[in-house]
């Protein structure tokens, strides 16, 4: 398991300025991400989506957030979470990917320690 995901309070992926976090990170437990994993899994099934699981689009998700990333500038990718970005948003190939963001917001939310590119 992620130490990094667990020991996070302050969002950097959420964040738009290059500010440094000035409070002490609040250290999470594997409880912490159970909870989050049962979580998970009970957004999983849709029975208004495609096959009545979700499962495949939050796999595409996952992909193209890892995707976003630039190895010249060295900017996105999952830990930038630039899919949060209206200009990655309204690129072609993230087309139909808003319902994931949309079906992990409540998450995003609820354990605000976490970004998206963690969920």
């Amino acid at each position: 398991e992620d130490a990094g995901a667990m020991r996070r309070n302050d969002d950097f992926s959420r964040s738009t300025s290059n500010s440094v976090p000035t409070s002490a990170p609040t250290i999470r437990t594997p409880k912490d991400l159970t909870r989050v994993r049962a979580d998970i899994a009970n957004l999983l099934n849709d029975p208004n989506h495609d096959d009545g699981s979700i499962a495949p689009l939050l796999i595409r998700f996952s992909w193209h957030c890892c995707g976003t990333y630039d190895a010249k500038s060295g900017t996105g990718g999952s830990n930038g979470s630039t899919m949060r970005f209206k200009t990655e948003q309204a690129d072609p190939e993230n087309a139909g990917l808003a319902k994931a963001r949309e079906k992990l917001e409540p998450l995003r939310s609820k354990y605000s320690w976490l970004s998206t590119a963690d969920l």
